[in-house]
């Protein structure tokens, strides 16, 4: 429960799909940065309010609120306007450090701040960003030690700037393998996906390969056994507990095993696959044709109990498949 709740604040409330794993990591940081800023900040305006340091105590203050105002605004605005508030509060913030440290211009904590904002403005935004921050600073401090302080400007460079700057580097060259890992990442979810398409492809066609062959007959593509079997039963399953009424034709050629015998196997075959087409055109709509093996043939027809058309789809079946059948130069005759 305690995680659950954890990973919804630093997520602020938003759900994230695999591509969106980069916004993800920035919403987790920015939202770990905040929260570390505002309780120091928080725990440091108590310990003021206690020593009753008031100069500094309105600068933490008004930096607490901004933490928990920033932590609240990323929950009620779109998870893509993140970097738009980064700009926004990074701003407030970088104000607030100016405004604490020409206050108290001995300070020396301002350096630190500086680097937590350098951070998460290089993380969560670009290098740009935190080379800007960086010369606003120096710039800022060159200024504030010319008019207020008069330190010795090495000895000034060494303790304020420099830092800044070897932090700047170090987090640079961190989210530079940081942003290479992710593009890695992104690349390799890519090539997964297409993998994982192509095999599920082939167990799709592999799956429809085997439901051909279990289910229909290899020779006249015609439905098999197994198949006419499951059709009859569903009509009996379905048809007769409606009241509705079918025809079951059982069609087994005569003299076919003299045309195997006397020309062939070969012969025999492409003789079935000519009956199978023949039969298939001039049977009823909605029928349905299968080979049971050899050399029947089941049709199965739904004609309310019609028996005049059942007679005449008979007839016609007779008279196709006693229509002499042409294989090269032989000229066959079945019944």
């Amino acid at each position: 429960m305690a995680s659950a709740i954890i990973q919804n604040i630093l997520r602020s409330g938003h759900t994230f799909t695999i591509d969106e794993f980069e916004l993800e990591m920035k919403y987790i940081v920015s939202n770990m940065a905040l929260l570390a800023v505002s309780f120091t900040l928080l725990l440091s305006s108590i310990t003021f309010y206690l020593n009753n340091n008031i100069v500094h105590l309105e600068t933490y203050i008004i930096g607490t609120f901004l933490g928990f105002i920033g932590i609240y605004m990323a929950r009620i605005v779109s998870k893509n306007s993140l970097n738009m508030l980064v700009y926004f509060f990074s701003t407030f913030f970088l104000i607030l450090l100016f405004y604490a440290y020409y206050q108290s211009p001995n300070i020396e904590a301002i350096s630190a701040w500086v680097i937590v904002q350098l951070i998460t403005s290089l993380m969560l935004l670009n290098a740009s960003i935190g080379i800007l921050i960086s010369l606003i600073f120096t710039v800022f401090l060159i200024w504030v030690n010319i008019h207020i302080l008069n330190y010795e400007l090495i000895h000034y460079i060494l303790i304020k700037v420099i830092p800044v700057y070897l932090v700047l580097i170090l987090v640079y060259l961190f989210e530079k393998k940081f942003r290479y890992l992710i593009t890695e990442l992104k690349n390799s979810n890519i090539l997964l996906e297409e993998k994982v398409r192509e095999r599920t492809s082939e167990v799709e066609n592999e799956k429809e390969a085997l439901y051909i062959q279990a289910h229909y007959d290899f020779l006249t593509n015609l439905p098999n056994r197994n198949m006419i079997y499951k059709k009859l039963k569903k009509m009996v399953d379905t048809d007769l507990d409606m009241s509705k009424k079918f025809a079951i034709l059982f069609i087994d050629l005569d003299r076919f095993k003299h045309v195997n015998d006397s020309f062939g196997h070969s012969t025999g075959d492409e003789l079935l696959q000519i009956i199978a087409n023949r039969l298939l055109n001039i049977i009823p709509k909605k029928s349905f044709l299968g080979r049971n093996g050899g050399d029947e043939f089941i049709l199965l027809i739904d004609k309310k109990g019609q028996k005049d058309n059942i007679r005449k789809t008979i007839k016609s079946i007779i008279k196709t498949i006693e229509s002499a059948v042409q294989i090269e130069d032989k000229k066959l005759y079945v019944s």
